[in-house]
């Protein structure tokens, strides 16, 4: 017939069960609760007493993962291990090694799978089937048949010990029901109890007074004169142990380890700890990684992460091989999806990338962007299955790809190959990077770019003495003096010399100046620092990429005309039309900087050198001429008018100073005529000055500027 056990039976263990070497008799209707625990001394040699109690938590006493890991013991481990823990029987008894025992089919119901029975089968057999059946680890199985009747160690089992094996049915405070005698009948019994009390689907939800995510007074002593204590049940599986031994040990017992405490001890759940730690190691390590048939997954804090081929062999060599679990285990964990290369530790929020047997850390979202990933969507794991993995180095923009012996710098939307390993540990900031291998799939996304060099940094070709500036989109910027270097901020130095196939791919100029752009404002570079223009120089600046703008201290002051000069020199020069023009007056820089601050900067001599130098600005009125011609010329503006004879100088009563101009260039001129228009009315050269005639003006009487007006003698 087909076996099946009440919801409504109370189960657990008598305070001394599980005590080894007891053999405890039929549990009465009422428990005596002054009788004598066997001491400590007595317990079997077998046992290793190594479990540390301090490690206790009355809320986790097992985790839910290790709980219904049935996959964690084949059948010949199980018997393995009972032959291990004894040797030879004592004559005229049957230990749990030699044990066979009558079984049946048990049809599948919503606790446990199908038992297929029939005939007689060794204990071992048994305990394997009804764990794989029911969904419960083996091994809590070998120490509930411990803690209860002492029967993986007894070299003399009783009868008794066999029929009340698992201590199922048989409360604390009633004898034991004659239903679930045998060992076959409890093993199985016992655990189909343990997923009875999590109220699977099918079934009613009447086990909820230990029901997990609550705090619960939970006895110490059947004898309720010795109290309670909250507990907070974290899991299934905790709650499960205090449904079927509903107490929990004093500080007494914890302290007495596997021996005696005070008249308010209990051990059963105790003992529990102290048999699976001692023979299984910890109750709440299970391997992160499992398998069923050829499915592979991560499982960690309740859910579960399929494992792709792809990324299989970093898991692997990260977290070891999988531990082979059944569906109803793995079917226990909520579905996540895929698992990520890109896992999150949930106690503290790191971010980490799975590589190279390690995690590696990374700084910030955004380069988990860049390595294809996302901080929105990643495996999450507790602290326990994290912190299995070696923790490696932090991730860096500098990848390796698959049978490329290169090295790449992650950079924008491309991935430029770098040219040595120093030159890497400059665009690390200076500490030698952790290069990670970069899937294809991501490194697909992304298109190589031009080779690059450490940021900033000149070079120059085998062969030749020239230096150049390299940069980030494949540009050699010739550098014509290294006091364009110097004023630029950048370092006075040959950082690699390279043969020329190696930039071959690069286009040559243009020449690097003072002039230069960053992200589309120009910029003016002296005395190591970029102040900004805001007007149409004429000079065309150089773009320099993003890395070599980085490099840079650009000011944050608002910008202007450029006005410049040397530290040996007083003369001051405005950057205009692609030259440099002299400023002979204060009042003319004024106007030239019109709304904006006057600022002068100070370039050494051999910068100023390489500047083109035009034409200076002219002093209205005055008289000039070059240092080659004898050819005056009176200063209109910007117009050059040739006095033609010493006769109108003399009568116009113009000079006596002559500037003399070495970049002076009249180009096409007019000549100065005798008869002038200032302000609407005609003047005359005569008598060492210009007297007014009263004459009409007409349209061919020569017009000077306001400002040439003023600085001549005009009389009348």
């Amino acid at each position: 017939m087909v076996f099946a056990v009440s919801a409504t039976v109370a189960t657990g263990a008598l305070i001394g069960a599980g005590l080894v070497g007891l053999t405890p008799a039929p549990r009465a209707a009422a428990v005596d609760t002054s009788v004598t625990e066997v001491a400590s001394s007595t317990v079997d040699s077998s046992i290793v007493k190594a479990a540390d109690l301090s490690q206790f938590r009355p809320g986790n006493i097992i985790s839910d993962a290790v709980f219904f890991n049935s996959a964690t013991m084949s059948e010949a481990q199980i018997q393995s291990f009972l032959e291990s823990k004894v040797s030879s029987c004592r004559s005229g008894y049957t230990c749990l090694k030699d044990y066979y025992v009558q079984t049946r089919a048990i049809a599948a119901d919503a606790m446990c799978g199908a038992y297929s029975g029939g005939g007689t089968e060794r204990a071992s057999r048994v305990i394997y089937k009804v764990a794989r059946a029911c969904g419960i680890n083996p091994q809590v199985l070998l120490v509930m048949l411990q803690k209860e009747q002492g029967l993986v160690t007894s070299t003399a089992p009783s009868a008794w010990a066999y029929q009340a094996a698992m201590g199922q049915g048989c409360p604390d405070t009633a004898a034991c029901d004659s239903r679930y005698y045998g060992l076959f009948n409890q093993v199985y019994g016992g655990a189909w109890q343990m997923k009875r009390y999590a109220n699977p689907p099918g079934t009613s939800k009447f086990f909820t007074w230990y029901a997990p995510g609550k705090t619960w007074n939970i006895l110490y002593h059947p004898n309720s004169a010795c109290g309670r204590g909250a507990i907070y049940v974290e899991n299934q599986a905790t709650a499960n142990l205090y449904y079927y031994t509903p107490y929990q040990p004093n500080a007494a017992a914890l302290a007495a380890g596997y021996s005696i405490g005070d008249g308010c001890s209990s051990y059963g759940n105790r003992n529990f700890f102290n048999y699976f730690t001692d023979w299984f190691g910890s109750t709440q390590t299970v391997a992160p990684i499992v398998s069923v048939g050829y499915d592979i997954y991560i499982v960690s804090g309740g859910n579960r992460y399929h494992i792709t081929a792809a990324d299989w062999p970093v898991y692997k060599a990260t977290f070891a091989a999988p531990v082979a679990v059944n569906a109803d285990y793995i079917s226990s964990f909520q579905d996540q999806g895929d698992a990520s290369r890109f896992v999150r530790n949930r106690s503290n929020g790191t971010v980490s990338y799975l590589d190279s047997s390690a995690t590696h850390r990374f700084p910030s979202c955004t380069l988990v962007s860049a390595w294809g990933g996302s901080c929105s969507s990643l495996t999450q794991l507790a602290a326990a299955e994290f912190d299995l993995a070696r923790a490696g180095g932090e991730m860096t923009r500098l990848a390796r790809l698959s049978g490329d012996d290169r090295t790449f710098y992650i950079d924008g939307s491309t991935l430029a190959p770098v040219v040595d390993q120093g030159t890497a540990k400059i665009l690390n900031g200076g500490s030698a990077p952790f290069v990670g291998l970069m899937p294809k799939s991501v490194a697909d996304s992304y298109t190589i770019g031009a080779l690059r060099f450490a940021p900033g940094q000149f070079i120059t070709l085998a062969g030749s003495t020239e230096v150049y500036l390299p940069t980030t989109d494949g540009r050699l910027l010739y550098l014509p003096s290294w006091s364009i270097a110097t004023e630029l901020g950048l370092e006075i130095a040959v950082y690699r010399t390279v043969k020329p196939a190696v930039v071959a791919d690069f286009a040559v100029g243009p020449d690097l100046s003072l002039f230069v752009s960053c992200a589309g404002t120009s910029y003016f570079a002296a005395d190591r620092l970029l102040r900004a223009t805001l007007s149409d120089t004429g000079f065309e600046p150089v773009s320099l990429d993003s890395p070599i703008c980085r490099r840079l201290e650009v000011s944050g002051a608002t910008g202007g005309e450029v006005f410049v000069k040397t530290a040996a020199s007083d003369a001051v020069y405005h950057a205009t039309g692609g030259m440099l023009k002299h400023v002979a007056t204060l009042g003319q820089l004024n106007s030239l900087a019109g709304s904006n601050p006057l600022r002068i900067r100070v370039v050494s001599a051999a910068a100023f050198a390489a500047l083109p130098i035009g034409s200076p600005y002219l002093i209205a009125g005055e008289l000039v001429k070059a240092p080659s011609s004898d050819t005056v010329y009176l200063a209109d503006g910007d117009t050059l008018l040739d006095i033609p004879s010493l006769q109108l100088l003399q009568a116009a009563g113009l000079g006596p100073s002559i500037r003399i101009i070495p970049t002076l260039k009249a180009g096409a001129v007019d000549k100065l005529q005798a008869t002038i228009s200032c302000d609407g009315a005609a003047y005359e050269a005569r008598g060492g000055g210009w007297v007014a005639t009263g004459a009409t003006v007409t349209s061919s009487t020569q017009v000077l500027t306001a400002e040439t007006c003023r600085a001549l003698k005009l009389k009348g």
